[in-house]
């Protein structure tokens, strides 16, 4: 099953956050002590987890692509999950008025 993204409706689009996550996260751990800091997975190792091509998995982080199945967002939900971050649906994605920004 593939979900449609970009165009909601006339007003509404779907914004893959994914690079801007991954970016906090890293950032987040990066001011952490060494011995407290969890591993942030790659893009490769998400396209991994996904089954993707890392091709495909980087259209999807970057907002280059109309379509995803859920599999993917469920395996990238749950790869992050098991390295100990509260990762929601809502983190990756957000609605987007076209008009005032994010939703």
């Amino acid at each position: 099953m593939q979900f449609l993204f970009r165009k909601v409706d006339d007003m509404l689009q779907v914004k893959v956050t994914l690079r801007e996550y991954i970016a906090s996260l890293k950032t987040s751990e990066g001011m952490k002590e060494p011995s407290t800091r969890r591993r942030v997975p790659t893009m490769v190792a998400l396209a991994k987890a996904a089954g993707v091509s890392g091709v495909a998995y980087r259209g999807f982080a970057s907002g280059a692509t109309v379509a995803i199945n859920k599999h993917t967002l469920s395996a990238t939900i749950q790869l992050l999950r098991d390295c100990g971050f509260d990762t929601r649906l809502c983190d990756i994605i957000q609605l987007v008025d076209v008009d005032k920004g994010t939703k």
